[in-house]
């Protein structure tokens, strides 16, 4: 994931950050059911953009998993993700 002046890995909770922001809040992906039963790894690939008061405002698939149900959860997670202002 990208963010102004930085990166972000949700999956194993890493993040470079060249802005002076930090991550405060960090919300896992609601993987739905039938994907957990696969017990597939997939990668997701989003950017993102963060606002003034530290909330993500948009948040675009730049690289998908392969699996639409997986791409629209971590989305949905990215727009919960709070960061310091």
């Amino acid at each position: 994931m990208k963010i102004p002046g930085g990166s972000v890995s949700t999956g194993r909770a890493s993040w470079e950050n060249n802005n002076g922001r930090s991550l405060m809040r960090k919300v896992a992906p609601d993987y739905p059911k039938y994907y957990r039963k696969l017990a597939i790894q997939p990668t997701v690939i989003v950017k993102f953009t963060v606002n003034a008061a530290g909330n993500v405002t948009l948040v675009k698939i730049h690289k998908s998993s392969g699996y639409p149900g997986i791409d629209t959860e971590v989305r949905k997670s990215m727009y919960q993700f709070k960061f310091s202002p």
